[in-house]
């Protein structure tokens, strides 16, 4: 994994969170398709900004919990009914998967503690990002990068 690539966070959550299904996409295969809420067509132009091959970090519920590579160059759409909102999806592959889902790496140990993200499902660049850029603009990103490369264990 070319950890350089990394340039991209995204808030996930499972569609219809349970008890038993707390978590999304946490049950995938190697490669899955990673869905975007698209209301009103208004999140295509977003789905689109990460290029092939870039690299996303996953959040969801304050935890990390997964690093997916993109693997097309633009979004599909869902073969599904007119009423779901999630309609929007890239090819992503898995390069990191959290081994422990009762307790997955905290955000704050990546960024830094009270890093306060932009909430809901739009993919952001990490350097747009306040909080991010008030803890890692001195270092740059690539050093975030190694920061994450290290915690994760990622070889």
């Amino acid at each position: 994994m070319d950890i350089t690539k990394l340039n991209w966070t995204k808030n996930i959550k499972p569609f219809y969170p349970t008890k038993q299904e707390r978590w999304a996409y946490d049950k995938v295969s190697n490669t899955f398709e990673l869905n975007w809420r698209n209301k009103n067509n208004q999140d295509e132009k977003n789905a689109n900004k990460p290029a092939e091959g870039e690299l996303i970090l996953l959040r969801q519920f304050g935890r990390v919990t997964h690093i997916v590579k993109i693997l097309d160059s633009q979004f599909s759409y869902v073969e599904t009914s007119a009423e779901n909102e999630f309609n929007i999806y890239r090819h992503v592959e898995v390069v990191w998967i959290t081994d422990n889902w009762d307790n997955p790496p905290s955000t704050d140990e990546l960024f830094e503690p009270k890093i306060q993200f932009p909430m809901g499902g739009t993919a952001y660049r990490l350097e747009r990002i306040k909080a991010f850029k008030q803890r890692w603009d001195e270092q740059g990103l690539l050093e975030f990068q190694k920061h994450v490369q290290k915690e994760l264990k990622i070889g």
